[in-house]
């Protein structure tokens, strides 16, 4: 009995292996880049009075924070501002919005959000009545996660959802805001805001999504009241990356490979 290699059967399998490895799939992300712009409302309460059980921190050191502010939030700081903030005043915000659109980008006509607030003094004036230094400006920091500013509470999984009643998509983020409240009476106040949101998933199209969006608005609220509200126009920035359907692997130079081996036996065996 003769033994002779049989080549043909080496090829289909290295025809064969090479099809699977062509045919691998590769995940793709299409990013998609749209605004939408709401009108929205936001209350804003003491935190001992939104999470009564939550004992304040009695520093938070902010100079993490004050790198990632905007330039001329920078230049609005007096060169003296500490980095370091004892005895820290806290609050709650929470809100939304409805967008101006009937029809916005994916459907998303609603606006859900929420954060912790630490609010430190630029400038101060005496009361009228008191006499005690009361803010005329604050810098406000919001973060989603309270554990940033030093908040013994729980990591939220996200603090933003972009929704509407006519879709199933869903959007979800985690917003980090800077913003500058001036008080120019007791009732009248402006608040000079800049956002960005982290995306972090969703549903329907935006389910494993990722991506960033950001926001610049200024909105006005009333001092005096203890639970204020801050009326905005809020347009935001989308840049949102969505993962794309993978094709299914091709199987044509499988099959290919699968006919050169039975090719190959069906030779070895009438050549035996």
């Amino acid at each position: 009995m003769s033994f002779r290699p049989n080549t043909t059967g080496i090829i289909s399998a290295i025809v064969m292996l090479a099809s699977f490895g062509l045919n691998i799939p590769k995940a793709t992300a299409e990013t998609f880049d749209f605004s939408i712009t709401y009108d929205t409302e936001f209350n804003f309460v003491p935190l001992e009075i939104a999470f009564p059980d939550v004992v304040p921190p009695e520093s938070v050191n902010i100079a993490p924070l004050l790198d990632e502010l905007p330039p001329d939030f920078q230049a609005a700081l007096p060169e003296d501002f500490p980095s370091l903030i004892e005895n820290p005043s806290f609050i709650f915000i929470s809100g939304g919005g409805v967008s101006q659109e009937s029809n916005p980008p994916f459907g998303l006509t609603t606006l859900v959000s929420s954060g912790f607030s630490l609010g430190i003094t630029l400038e101060s004036a005496p009361d009228p009545v008191t006499g005690e230094p009361i803010p005329i400006s604050q810098l406000i920091i919001t973060r989603a996660n309270p554990n940033d500013l030093n908040l013994d509470l729980p990591t939220p999984e996200f603090s933003d959802i972009y929704s509407g009643d006519e879709t199933d998509n869903v959007l979800l983020g985690l917003s980090d805001t800077f913003a500058i409240f001036n008080i120019f009476s007791p009732t009248e106040g402006i608040a000079d805001n800049r956002g960005t949101v982290t995306i972090v998933g969703g549903e329907g199209v935006f389910e494993g999504a990722g991506g960033e969006a950001s926001f610049i608005e200024t909105s006005t609220f009333n001092p005096s009241n203890l639970s204020g509200i801050l009326v905005g126009e809020v347009p935001i920035e989308f840049s949102v990356e969505i993962p794309q359907a993978v094709p299914e692997p091709a199987t044509n130079a499988t099959l290919i490979g699968l006919g050169i081996i039975g090719a190959g036996m069906l030779r070895r065996r009438f050549s035996n």
